[in-house]
């Protein structure tokens, strides 16, 4: 078993500590609400808000941070990995969900929610 978990950890480490972080509020008897983590107050502003930041950050990176780095580096970047995605819209949506999802749970259950509160 714990071969395993190392070698997932080496290749989703997210996913384990996602999974230890369950595993021990199990063995504690207790809920997330012991992390800190809690409703927004305003719902719907608040994913205004992700939303707007987003499409801020998505649009500076295209327009101004990627361009800035190929002039000074003198090289651009290699997308050839995601040539499969290439007019599979479906397939884009689901890679998107999935790996949006373990990144929003990893990030806030996991690191902010987990590892701060035991630090």
């Amino acid at each position: 078993m714990a071969v395993a978990a190392v070698l997932l950890d080496l290749a989703i480490p997210t996913l384990v500590l996602l999974t230890l972080a369950v595993v021990s509020l199990i063995a504690r008897r207790q809920g997330t609400g012991s992390l800190g983590l809690r409703r927004p107050a305003h719902p719907v502003r608040m994913v205004a808000q992700v939303i707007g930041l987003t499409l801020l950050w998505t649009a500076l990176t295209l327009v101004v941070i990627t361009p800035v780095v190929e002039h000074v580096t003198g090289q651009r970047r290699d997308v050839s990995q995601f040539t499969p995605l290439e007019g599979d819209l479906g397939l884009l949506l689901y890679l998107l969900l999935i790996s949006w999802t373990l990144a929003a749970l990893g990030e806030e259950f996991a690191y902010r929610g987990y590892v701060q509160t035991r630090m």
